[in-house]
């Protein structure tokens, strides 16, 4: 839609005035607020001048274009003068007047949404300044266009005196529009500056409380480490002292008593395997991960191997797939495979034939991986308890271990910021995942 309003004949220095008036209330008319109004007529008479000044005349006609809610006024200028040889100068404002010629259009050009000027030697110039309508405005329909034209025709105009007082009081408003715009940046700069001091003191906290953590963890291992050495000691010492008595007096003992003294070895043993298994786990967390390509595919097929090596009469069908990768590191996430295949193997253990599959896909920014067998699975009601440290779910005369292998598996994954949970059912097999970020695979 285009809706024609007026159009106001540049012949005079007060047609000027009169162009000025004219933008001023159709715009208000149209919706715009009050700064938005200054703005138009300010660009209207500052083109319009131009027109009258170099030109010695022009035309200033006024329009609504679009339909709602995209709709704008738009003004165009059209004189008949010499035109601007050097256009691209001016409207990039490099170029030099002593007349001021330039400015104006440099000027209207800021106030305006939309400005487009054109200049020829023979046809003179055309500019169109255009601004849209406030969203908040109602669209400009033909009833509102005629409203407008009633508005216009009864309208008299102001004489220049008036003019330019109400110009200066515009000129008024606009500087206490902009005191107070200052004021409230005055004000914000004074939050953020005390946002600022409460984040450099929120980051000096959180500072501090990393060297909390860093100096307890610190103080955990050499407790792990202290506790660990002193326990292994008389663990030794029972299992040492007890196959002396069961070596020196097997011959004397009867089957109760040889039962009982194989138990307390077999009890000294596993404690000292659940020691070295807590010690492992509490270095995880403050060893380096070091990111490298890893062949997920070659690493699982060697702890495969050395698996079978471990029991040699066991049938399994490991099947990897080729061309699991993964940016990782290395001795990390073997330490992964390790525990999550031996798993595999032990779970699989009362099967006369066992097939174990390891796999992986990419997933969005995520390079996913499964371990995963036909054994004996676990009740899935209990699955967000698999990771925890000593949690097991299956009795240890059925199935021998510490219960620290999967809480191990959580933690270094934890550690490359990825995921790991579990899928299964009783006597159905169970499916381990975890998620990596995918990362640049680097050489290595």
């Amino acid at each position: 839609m285009i809706a024609e309003l007026t159009s106001v004949a540049i012949r005079e220095e007060l047609d000027i005035v009169y162009a000025r008036q004219r933008a001023r209330l159709i715009s208000e008319l149209a919706g715009f607020e009050r700064t938005d109004q200054t703005r138009i007529s300010t660009a209207v008479s500052e083109i319009a001048r131009n027109a009258y000044l170099y030109a010695h005349g022009g035309e200033v006609a006024f329009a609504v274009e679009g339909d709602a809610p995209c709709q704008s006024l738009t003004i165009t200028v059209r004189d008949e003068g010499p035109g601007i040889a050097d256009l691209g100068t001016v409207l990039d404002g490099s170029y030099s007047s002593s007349t001021g010629l330039g400015l104006g259009i440099v000027g209207a050009r800021r106030l305006m949404d939309r400005f487009q000027i054109a200049s020829t030697q023979e046809g003179g110039i055309t500019v169109i300044l255009g601004k849209e309508l406030p969203a908040h405005a109602p669209p400009v329909t033909p009833a509102v266009v005629k409203r407008i034209l009633y508005e216009l025709a009864k309208a008299t105009p102001a004489s220049p005196l008036e003019e330019v007082s109400r110009q200066n009081g515009e000129l008024l408003a606009a500087m206490e529009e902009l005191r107070l715009r200052q004021e409230e940046l005055v004000q914000v700069n004074a939050e953020l500056e005390e946002t600022n001091r409460g984040v450099v003191a929120l980051y000096a906290e959180l500072e501090d409380k990393a060297k909390e953590l860093e100096l307890a963890n610190s103080e955990l291992e050499s407790f792990a480490y202290s506790v660990s050495h002193d326990l292994r000691a008389p663990l030794r010492a029972i299992d040492g002292f007890s196959e002396i008595v069961y070596e020196d007096n097997v011959e004397r003992l009867d089957a109760e008593s040889v039962d009982n003294l194989e138990r307390v070895r077999a009890a000294a043993q596993r404690m000292g395997a659940l020691i070295d298994h807590l010690l492992v786990l509490s270095r995880l967390s403050r060893a380096e991960v070091a990111h490298s390509r890893v062949d997920v595919s070659a690493l699982a097929r060697g702890v495969g191997a050395e698996l079978h090596a471990g029991e040699p009469d066991r049938v399994v069908d490991l099947v990897v797939a080729d061309g699991l990768e993964c940016s990782a590191d290395p001795v990390l996430l073997r330490t992964v495979l390790a525990n999550l295949l031996a798993n595999a193997v032990k779970f699989t253990g009362r099967h006369s034939t066992a097939r174990i599959e390891v796999g992986g896909s990419i997933e969005g920014k995520n390079r996913v991986f499964f371990v995963r067998d036909d054994g004996a699975g676990f009740d899935p009601a209990y699955a967000d308890k698999l990771f925890g440290a000593f949690a097991r779910l299956h009795s240890e005369d059925n199935f021998p271990g510490t219960g620290i292998g999967l809480a191990t598996v959580q933690r270094i994954i934890h550690r490359h910021h990825g995921r790991v949970w579990a899928e299964g059912a009783v006597e159905a097999g169970a499916t381990f995942w975890f998620s990596l970020p995918d990362l640049p695979l680097n050489g290595g």
